[in-house]
């Protein structure tokens, strides 16, 4: 899939939490590795391992750690620059909303019910087991990878 969200520099140090280096009106429209980063992209360097590969990239802006200074391109600078590589990956590509209602892929059997002794886990829908009762035998089922997990996880109603 490929993104059409872009963003300002600004926009992104408010929602990582980053400090900027650089001008916060430069905008980025996606998001690169260090060696396929374009003028458009914003890259990242975790290690320091890959400061060359940083020096050498055509990045657009960085997002690394306090440590790093001096890299050709605007640096967001943050806590952790792992961490802010997953924040940044989902302004760029958001998960598709959740919605209610059953898809009509889903199969299930025509006689099939849910006992009112049924009984779930506390987890989220993607690991969610409920007992189900069919022809007098109860039967466990595991509900898995059904829901993918929304950014900022699950929330308790």
């Amino acid at each position: 899939m490929v993104s059409r969200a872009e963003f300002t520099l600004g926009q992104l140090a408010e929602a990582l939490g980053a400090t900027l280096e650089g001008d916060p009106a430069r905008v980025v429209r996606g998001v690169a590795p260090l060696e396929s980063a374009g003028p458009d992209d914003v890259s990242f360097l975790t290690d320091a391992r890959y400061r060359a590969a940083a020096q050498a990239s055509r990045a657009g802006a960085f997002v690394a750690g306090a440590d790093v200074t001096g890299l050709p391109a605007p640096i967001l600078t943050v806590a952790a620059p792992q961490q802010a590589m997953i924040d940044l990956l989902l302004l760029f590509h958001p998960a598709p909303p959740l919605l209610p209602g059953v898809d009509a892929s889903a199969v299930v059997a025509g006689d099939a019910r849910v006992d009112a002794t049924a009984t779930g886990d506390e987890g989220p829908p993607d690991r969610l087991a409920a007992t189900l009762a069919r022809s007098g035998e109860t039967t466990t089922v595991a509900l898995r990878e059904l829901l993918a997990t929304p950014p900022g996880g699950w929330a308790r109603t």
